[in-house]
């Protein structure tokens, strides 16, 4: 464990990535993607896919992390978005076209780190195919993440591999039901710098 806490605080000397809800004015993030990957359809037609999909999600997270991209020096790098099995969160990312791999490597550790530590958080399930089954492996250099098992044929593309890790499991299921609201995507969502935990 304090080897772990000595490879994130090396990971993150520089700052933190930050973790916060999506807003549907975050879309054009996602819209900007789409056309960076080729997609040659209208933004009207692309909104009328992609929405439904986004209100599917209990909670939906937008990752920042420093990138070139930006002006700023920083901004969008992916978008997560997260189901709930009782206590259990489920989440699947989408990492935009911009995404460098230390945005990936830094996020995806900020992301894990600060959900194991979030209110009603018993556990976050990692289903992963088998292409990426080895670098979730190497990812336990930096977090407790406990592997389960492999699923042969568990996907149409191949092999799937289960990791799970544990969270704080001290409130109740209740105080993550879905909260409609016109301004977030997904569920009631709280701010928070990746890795705040870590």
């Amino acid at each position: 464990m304090k080897a772990q806490k000595s490879r994130r605080d090396r990971l993150f000397k520089r700052g933190k990535p930050h973790v916060r809800p999506a807003l549907y004015s975050d879309i054009r993030w996602m819209w900007a993607a789409a056309k960076r990957s080729g997609y040659d359809g209208e933004s009207t037609e692309f909104s009328a896919t992609v929405e439904p999909m986004l209100a599917q999600a209990d909670k939906v997270f937008i990752l920042e992390d420093g990138n070139a991209e930006f002006a700023k020096g920083q901004g969008p790098v992916g978008v997560v978005l997260a189901n709930y099995d009782d206590w259990a969160m489920v989440p699947h990312v989408e990492w935009f076209p911009w995404a460098t791999p230390r945005n990936i490597l830094r996020c995806t550790v900020g992301f894990l780190q600060s959900m194991r530590y979030t209110r009603g958080v018993g556990s976050i399930k990692l289903f992963i195919v088998e292409e990426y089954a080895a670098w979730f492996k190497w990812l336990r250099r930096y977090i407790p993440i406990i592997m389960v098992g492999k699923i042969p044929g568990g996907r149409q593309e191949g092999n799937e591999w289960i990791f799970y890790i544990r969270g704080r499991r001290n409130e109740p299921k209740e105080s993550i039901r879905r909260v409609e609201d016109r301004k977030y995507i997904g569920a009631e969502n709280n701010t928070t710098t990746a890795g705040s935990n870590a």
